[in-house]
């Protein structure tokens, strides 16, 4: 057992209950290393840089250093500095006299010709700068116009024709059955939408249809008589039937806008 209690620096006191040996060995160059025995109570002084090893412990002896520094600070006179003293004088000097340049041998006339020429020549950079800019822009913006144009024709004819009701914002401007163009009343929109006719328009347009046909009757006897030279011959009386066995309405669907033609 070992007990190492420090008493000041690089001194120890010590208790080993049992002899112990111990090693001592220092930094210096070429110096030994020392086996001492310690037995029972005493006190280890080491030397600076050295140490002690025993079979439990280990003991490092410090070192100490002492310097001492004194700063100086010398007396100056800022105001008697060389750097201030030519700064100083650099401040007091005046500027550099310089005489007015006079032009003797110079022509008026050609420096405002030539003057003249310069503004010329920047009027015509800046226009023809403005020019390229404008050309340039303006083709674009043309190209443009023309197929916005193209594209707005485009659709009031077709709305002309067809019902464009259903449009977005512009459709409630065009009527829902258009009758332009020279096209049936009939038409149907791009949903395929189907109109029916009631009774009425349907005796409406078979009593046309009839009337029209009695009427070409009517124009063939008379060129049959004028061409024999015969005696008009007497029309027996016409009896209308009814319209629905006169004539029969059969919708046929084209391929050309989706109408139906009768």
């Amino acid at each position: 057992m070992e007990i190492w209690h420090p008493l000041s620096p690089n001194t120890w006191l010590y208790a080993i209950s049992k002899k112990t040996m111990a090693t001592i060995s220092c930094n210096k160059l070429n110096s030994d290393t020392n086996d001492i025995e310690l037995d029972g109570l005493g006190i280890l002084t080491l030397n600076q840089g050295c140490k002690c090893y025993t079979f439990s412990s280990v003991l490092y002896a410090s070192s100490n250093q002492t310097s001492n520094f004194t700063n100086y600070i010398p007396s100056l006179d800022i105001n008697k500095d060389d750097l201030c003293l030519q700064n100083q004088k650099l401040f007091e000097q005046k500027l550099i006299q310089m005489d007015t340049l006079k032009i003797d041998n110079a022509n008026l006339d050609e420096l405002r010709h030539s003057k003249k020429k310069l503004d010329q020549f920047d009027e015509f950079l800046a226009q023809n700068m403005q020019e390229s800019f404008l050309s340039k822009n303006l083709s674009w913006f043309a190209t443009t116009t023309e197929i916005l144009c193209f594209a707005v024709v485009m659709i009031l004819s077709c709305c002309c024709c067809c019902n464009c009701s259903w449009l977005p914002l512009i459709g409630r401007f065009f009527p829902k059955y258009p009758k332009y163009c020279g096209l049936p009343s009939i038409c149907i929109t791009n949903h395929n939408e189907r109109f029916e006719l009631s009774d009425s328009q349907l005796a409406q347009m078979n009593l046309n249809r009839l009337q029209q046909l009695q009427d070409e009757n009517e124009a063939s006897l008379q060129l049959m008589c004028h061409s024999t030279n015969s005696p008009k011959p007497t029309l027996l009386p016409y009896t209308r039937s009814s319209p629905s066995t006169s004539l029969e309405l059969r919708p046929r669907r084209s391929n050309q806008g989706g109408r139906f033609h009768i």
